[in-house]
């Protein structure tokens, strides 16, 4: 019986693709995402190569402005009109791109710091912000990107909320401790989680805001374990060896709440470990990359291939009450 709120999906109706990877609906989506970043790329470096005179100041803003307006009106006609997603991602990328700028530029400003000749040198260390004008910077960013997916609703914003977030955290605490980065990773997983559980039939752009907080939360945990693991005092094969242990329990993860972020976003460090633990052992005589990549590459071919069979198997040992939580098989 089922005591779930949320309907089961019929095992015949799930394939092979069930969590969809949005960016573009058809090569004329396509093309309209690259125009627009080549728009935004090209109009910055044309407005801000423009020689300012001796009103930089008035010149920096009247470019931000130009390209913020020109930013929000397509927005407007794409995002909420057209409703493209692969436009409305690079839409949303170049706002926050535009944000970080923008602040950063306002403390500048505001503290009477000399502008570099050169925009770019703005990232430079003497350009940096102090502790409580990091905290004001990062939170004006948090703001503005939540203030735009409020009005927009591009899932993609949540990954850049998610990530400006932990900035503004950074900030905050005046640390990135890998622990920091561990809980909020859970934190972000958590939200993931309750629009999972908001869209099991995975149709609406719930599932898409899911899938880009799985990705942000992935990122984060997997990195976090990582300096963990390997920031400890045990030798380099059993720092290996326990790495590529929590990875499986990953995989395990990925397998119970139907979401292949967390084995994705460790893919590349697991092959590092692979790797390094082939290295050590010398009765190995055979190339220790090919091998690496052979035993990856095997292993998500069977993941992908099997994901539906293998987790029917899995929950099965898993309690009913887990099983109504998270997607249906």
């Amino acid at each position: 019986m089922n005591t779930s709120p949320f309907p089961q999906v019929p095992p015949q109706e799930v394939g092979l693709d069930d969590e969809k990877f949005n960016f573009s609906g058809g090569m004329g989506e396509f093309l309209a995402s690259i125009a627009t970043l080549i728009l935004f790329i090209g109009l910055s470096v044309l407005l801000f190569g423009l020689k300012a005179g001796t009103g930089i100041s008035s010149f920096m803003y009247g470019n931000f402005a130009i390209l913020v307006v020109l930013n929000l009106v397509m927005s407007e006609y794409i995002t909420r009109r057209k409703k493209l997603v692969g436009p409305s991602i690079v839409l949303a990328v170049c706002f926050a791109v535009l944000s970080a700028l923008f602040w950063g530029y306002f403390n500048i400003d505001q503290n009477n710091a000399m502008l570099p000749d050169n925009f770019h040198d703005m990232i430079k260390p003497e350009f940096e912000p102090s502790s409580s004008n990091a905290i004001f910077i990062m939170f004006s960013i948090v703001s503005c990107h939540i203030l735009y997916y409020l009005r927009y609703k591009t899932p993609f914003m949540l990954f850049m909320i998610a990530s400006s977030i932990l900035a503004f955290i950074f900030a905050i605490l005046n640390s990135t401790h890998f622990s920091i980065i561990f809980f909020y990773g859970l934190c972000v997983f958590t939200a993931a989680l309750y629009y999972d559980n908001a869209d099991k039939f995975r149709k609406t752009r719930k599932s898409d805001c899911a899938f880009w907080l799985h990705l942000a939360s992935a990122v984060l945990i997997i990195t976090s374990i990582d300096y963990a693991v390997f920031s400890s005092q045990l030798e380099e094969s059993t720092r290996q060896a326990a790495f590529l242990a929590l990875y499986l329990g990953l995989i395990v993860i990925s397998f119970i709440i139907n979401r292949r972020a967390l084995i994705s976003a460790g893919l590349v460090l697991a092959g590092q470990s692979i790797y390094a633990l082939f290295a050590n052992n010398a009765a190995l005589n055979v190339s220790i990359t090919a091998l690496t990549l052979v035993c990856i590459g095997g292993m998500v071919l069977v993941l992908s291939l099997f994901w539906h069979g293998i987790r029917a198997k899995l929950m099965k040992f898993m309690p009913e009450a887990l099983q109504n939580r998270f997607p249906v098989v």
